[in-house]
């Protein structure tokens, strides 16, 4: 399995707006979001924070490039999504996702918010 494999299937799955996307992940996994300072630990939290993050605001994930970084793999995305005027005017936020696995299951996912 390609190292970037992982980020594919989970912005495929993600993208679905349904719970697939919680299989991908260990259940011990930890999703950290830089911007709103939240870190969700264990696949109720972690399902949870997309719920409140990503299926509320119908965000849809187009990935730019994929590369290896170490252990990891880092994805270069923009998020495409219903967010508030004050938020995302033009509905697209540009972000960094950096995700780690061990075997064949998620168990760590940074997002980062890229600079305006």
């Amino acid at each position: 399995m390609s190292a970037s494999t992982p980020m594919y299937q989970v912005i495929s799955y993600l993208n679905d707006l349904d719970g697939s996307y919680v299989s991908l992940f260990a259940s011990d996994a930890v999703v950290s979001d830089v911007a709103s300072k939240q870190i969700s630990v264990g696949l109720p939290d972690i399902q949870s924070y997309f719920k409140q993050y990503f299926f509320a605001h119908n965000v849809q994930t187009s990935i730019h490039s994929v590369e290896p970084l170490n252990d990891e793999v880092l994805a270069h995305v923009t998020f495409h999504g219903d967010f508030s005027d004050s938020f995302a005017s033009d509905g697209n936020v540009d972000a960094t996702i950096e995700l780690a696995t061990t075997g064949h299951k998620i168990h760590k996912m940074i997002i980062k918010l890229d600079a305006a």
